[in-house]
């Protein structure tokens, strides 16, 4: 199949822009690229991959996860893993969860280098024998896969295969901004390969000013919201899905044309908790950081963290992005 050209260009940004930066990466030299005509800001490592991305084939059985980074993202493909995997589910204990899920973006992220021990090359190298790490593990992993694919990623969608939305289904998950943004904060000072210079009034200055990796918050979400109504498109909010578990998972399975009893999707919710996600994260970790990938997973954790003038300058960012009301977050 001939190989198409992204309708997309990169331009790198200038170094007094990344030198005033505080929230910083330590690969590439903290280079970052904005996307153009998007605006959305991404690693240099991604450039190199960008017709990789651009060109990979999603099948009709494939479930994609799209979400802004902090929005509950493993939480969405565990669950969706296990819906569609319930014969399966017992494994959850002993299986590392990047063979549940293929997060592609770690191939520009973290792209793992040959001297690394670590359980994925050994799997890659099983999966893909003839694999190059720098045609990126997790692209080729997903496409030697033969069951049905749980897919996730934080880019935006024009960087994905156009054919997605008319091939697959697609979960995209949202957070309100504030619990993303303290979330994003504690995840990023734990992360060695990140640099976050001063306190958590200078990270969501940051934060809203569009000044990170995959950024701006906005933009990726009203990418999202103008296809909600597509067959193939489920948006579903991150608040509801903690408020009301059994009921967002009844919409779920019904999405992706499913037949689990009550009693099997009680199952699903109990595998896929926030403390059996922590608990198989203790054992196998998800990622490389201090302390663990799951921190607290609630809603309103902002209240704790945020003073009333920073809350105030966040409301006025909010009105100002979202005047029209359309996307209504709950935050508490």
């Amino acid at each position: 199949m001939e190989r198409k050209t992204p309708p997309f260009t990169f331009e790198e940004l200038p170094e007094e822009e990344t030198a005033n930066m505080k929230v910083r990466r330590i690969q590439d030299n903290n280079k970052l690229v904005r996307v153009v005509p998007s605006g959305f800001l991404l690693p240099y490592s991604f450039v190199k991959f960008a017709k990789h991305f651009y060109n990979f084939e999603f099948r009709h059985d494939d479930i994609l996860v799209a979400t802004f980074p902090k929005s509950g993202t493993v939480w969405m493909a565990e669950i969706l893993w296990a819906l569609s995997h319930f014969d399966e589910i017992h494994t959850m204990d002993t299986t590392h969860i990047n063979l549940r899920s293929y997060f592609i973006d770690l191939d520009f992220l973290h792209p793992p280098r040959s001297s690394d021990k670590v359980s994925l090359l050994q799997t890659f190298k099983e999966m893909c024998p003839d694999g190059k790490l720098e045609d990126g593990v997790m692209l080729q992993m997903a496409k030697t896969e033969k069951k049905r694919r749980i897919i996730k990623t934080h880019l935006q969608f024009q960087s994905l295969n156009p054919s997605f939305l008319d091939t697959c289904k697609i979960v995209y998950v949202a957070r309100n901004p504030k619990d993303v943004c303290v979330s994003l904060y504690y995840f990023m000072k734990n992360r060695p390969d990140m640099t976050v210079d001063g306190n958590f009034e200078d990270f969501v200055e940051s934060f809203m000013d569009a000044k990170m990796t995959f950024s701006p918050y906005w933009a990726h979400l009203k990418q999202a919201w103008k296809l909600k109504d597509h067959p193939n498109f489920q948006w579903i909010f991150y608040e509801d899905l903690k408020t009301d578990t059994m009921r967002e998972l009844q919409n779920l399975q019904k999405f992706l044309e499913l037949d689990l009893s009550y009693d099997q999707l009680k199952v699903v919710a109990d595998a896929t908790s926030f403390e059996n996600m922590k608990r198989r994260d203790e054992k196998q970790p998800l990622t490389k950081m201090e302390g663990s990938f799951f921190r607290k997973g609630t809603v309103g954790d902002w209240k704790s963290v945020a003073s009333p003038e920073l809350n105030a300058r966040m409301d006025k960012w909010i009105q100002m992005n979202n005047n029209d009301g359309s996307i209504i977050f709950k935050y508490d």
